[in-house]
């Protein structure tokens, strides 16, 4: 009889195989190693005795667990456990190493770890990339001697939509500064994609390139010389990246608990759609392989769109005053957008991907 090690082995170079990024191999591997340490307090001494049972307790004990510092777990990190244990008995099943998929009728939607996204309006937007480079900022500066580079990664992460991982892996030689294209190499799904930014991402990124990368340059190791973003030891690291985004929201004054690096990443795609781009456009620039989660930021933006009419209406607010013309042509543009949305909402209707998502998990396996 084979351990649980070693079929946690196949399932690591099974998602290696097929390119997987390496934080999503190490957090799938620490999803099932915490599972079968549970199975295994519970009787569990094969892959055959695991029970639906055993998944839907897992999940419960994970509710209230703690993460690496010591603070309770996110619900997106709980997400990610759950994910990793969905694919771990889909490659089972799928590999005939067990012959019924415990998992199969466990929700996939499983109320209440799916956070909230926040994301920044454009206001805060300005404000927090102005904040960074003292050069150019006026009001709150930073005291970082990296402001330069930091600019040019937090405008290129938002004026593309690109991933924290994604940033910090492009090379010198993904970047066409002057046709403003770059490459995401080995992107989510092991996939490749080119992605445009802006005038700004690339006035930023040959200031940082011609100066303080030049500088960084002269102490980084000869493996590291390739990456664009340097930092005194080598290529940047997502930690510090989050580390610099914390200290310019303390700078600026920010109180909103859950904004993030990724923040930016939804802030990107929610502006877009609000200027008026196209799903399927902001569907190829952020790299989704599925229309769905794309048009899920439709469904943000009516959020943030009720939350402005809620703010303006008069009968909204802690008082009342008459209303004029400017009020009414406020109205009727918030009409019009959300009009606009329902039509998109309309096009791409959640209850179809999840008929499809029902069919998919309704299929046999092989065998």
């Amino acid at each position: 009889m084979k351990s649980f090690e070693y079929y946690l082995l196949l399932f690591e170079n099974y998602l290696k195989g097929i390119k997987y990024q390496k934080n999503t191999i190490q957090n799938s591997a620490l999803a099932v190693t915490l599972f079968i340490e549970f199975a295994r307090t519970r009787g569990a001494g094969s892959i055959h005795d695991f029970t639906e049972a055993d998944i839907k307790d897992f999940i419960e004990s994970q509710r209230a667990a703690y993460g690496r510092y010591g603070k309770p777990l996110k619900p997106g990190s709980l997400k990610r456990r759950i994910a990793g244990l969905r694919h771990f008995f889909r490659f089972l099943y799928r590999s005939e190493y067990i012959l019924v998929n415990p998992m199969e009728d466990v929700p996939a939607d499983i109320k209440g770890i799916e956070s909230r996204k926040e994301i920044f309006t454009r206001e805060e937007m300005s404000a927090f990339l102005d904040a960074i480079d003292p050069s150019t900022s006026s009001g709150h500066r930073t005291t970082s001697p990296n402001g330069l580079r930091n600019r040019a990664i937090f405008e290129l992460i938002y004026s593309s939509g690109l991933r924290i991982s994604e940033a910090v892996n492009l090379n010198l030689a993904d970047i066409d500064l002057a046709g403003r294209m770059l490459i995401v190499r080995q992107g989510k799904g092991g996939k490749d994609r080119f992605v445009p930014f802006s005038d700004v991402a690339a006035l930023f990124l040959k200031k940082y390139i011609e100066s303080e990368r030049k500088r960084l340059e002269r102490h980084t190791r000869p493996d590291d010389r390739n990456a664009l973003f340097l930092s005194e030891y080598g290529r940047l690291k997502d930690i510090t990246v989050r580390k610099a985004f914390g200290k310019i929201l303390e700078n600026i004054g920010t109180t909103r608990k859950n904004l993030t690096v990724h923040s930016i990443r939804h802030s990107c795609a929610t502006h877009l759609l609000e200027a008026g781009a196209d799903v399927r456009y902001v569907q190829e620039l952020l790299g989704h392989e599925s229309i769905e989660t794309t048009v899920r930021y439709t469904h943000l933006m009516m959020e943030n769109l009720k939350k402005a009419y809620k703010s303006a209406h008069p009968r909204e607010n802690k008082y009342y005053e008459e209303i004029d013309e400017e009020y009414l042509r406020h109205v009727d543009k918030l009409k019009a957008e959300i009009e606009k949305r329902r039509q998109i909402n309309t096009r791409y209707p959640p209850e179809r991907y999840n008929k499809n998502r029902t069919k998919d998990r309704r299929k046999p396996g092989p065998g």
